[in-house]
């Protein structure tokens, strides 16, 4: 339970590409980092990298695999932010929200189907699941993706 006063606790939490794969011990330090005066929490390995404010970290300590998962788009969305600015050369450029794209990643794909990794990415491979490469990025047509899912639906009924 997140109490008023840990609502406007805020913690900033360096190098974001080691703490997607270690969220559980992340969580951890969220947890301890309301009780002390520390408000910073540093990548171990040293590497270094992008910077995220956590707000309300007793909410995010309960969640850890959400954790990972909100930690994961904001570095594939910092890392598409920076490819299309070097990319455009200073040509302002916005993300849409998740729910007004037209598409959505593998990784999104994989929290809607609720699948593993792994069989999403074989299943594009295979055909299964319909998909669009756009340069390395492969995105899930949403529309494409909702028509499949209801012929099978159908077909199973």
């Amino acid at each position: 339970m997140v109490s008023d006063n840990d609502q406007t606790i805020e913690v900033t939490v360096g190098g974001l590409a080691y703490w997607t794969d270690h969220a559980v011990e992340l969580a951890q330090l969220l947890r301890a980092s309301t009780h002390g005066p520390e408000r910073v929490i540093a990548d171990p390995s040293g590497r270094g990298g992008e910077f995220m404010t956590v707000a309300q970290p007793l909410y995010w300590f309960a969640q850890p695999r959400e954790l990972s998962d909100a930690m994961r788009r904001a570095t594939d969305d910092v890392s598409d932010v920076r490819t299309r600015r070097d990319r455009d050369a200073g040509l302002a450029s916005g993300v849409a929200p998740t729910g007004d794209r037209l598409t959505m990643t593998v990784e999104e794909a994989v929290t809607a189907l609720g699948i593993s990794r792994a069989l999403a990415y074989q299943s594009v491979q295979r055909g299964d699941i319909p998909f669009v490469r756009i340069g390395r990025r492969i995105l899930v047509p949403r529309s494409r993706l909702m028509k499949l899912l209801d012929a099978a639906g159908e077909s199973d009924v």
